[in-house]
């Protein structure tokens, strides 16, 4: 099989991918399986608060028009992001560190390069799952929009 990462932009494209419409229905019978996550769009990150000086490490998905509803549905508190200076954060973060709350800004680090952002809402992270169930190491921990992850980016290029 020819697979190709690229990591240019945080984006990956693929060829020969042997997920068809085929392996998905036998995939779907299995006994327990609910869903196939054909393409999840997210980057590790780390998030800085003025007292997360280490930083809170964890996954950072992008929102898209097939997860929106999903998170909508799991906001506690506040809004979804409306640009690209807009983050959700889980409840559970929150809860461990109470000075991240809806309008705390706060610093979102990809490949080490820091931008501050708003927390716009925050979500019921058990709510909104990427497939690996809810106790995965690489659970999501913060949404944005794919016009965040690409500012960051870009901006140290």
């Amino acid at each position: 099989m020819n697979y190709k990462v690229n990591r240019k932009g945080q984006e990956i494209f693929s060829s020969g991918n042997p997920l068809n419409d085929n392996l998905k229905k036998k995939i779907l019978s299995i006994d327990g399986v609910t869903d196939v996550i054909e393409n999840r769009q997210a980057v590790f990150s780390r998030m800085t608060s003025s007292k997360t000086f280490s930083g809170i490490a964890g996954m950072c998905d992008i929102i898209t028009d097939e997860n929106s509803s999903k998170i909508q549905d799991s906001l506690l508190e506040g809004k979804m992001p409306t640009d690209s200076n807009s983050i959700l954060v889980a409840k559970l973060i929150s809860n461990r560190f109470p000075e991240i709350k809806v309008g705390s800004k706060v610093n979102l680090i990809l490949d080490e390069k820091s931008i501050t952002v708003t927390v716009s809402g925050l979500y019921y992270h058990l709510k909104v799952t990427n497939g690996h169930d809810k106790l995965a190491i690489d659970s999501t921990q913060f949404f944005t929009k794919k016009s965040t992850i690409n500012n960051s980016i870009s901006k140290y290029r």
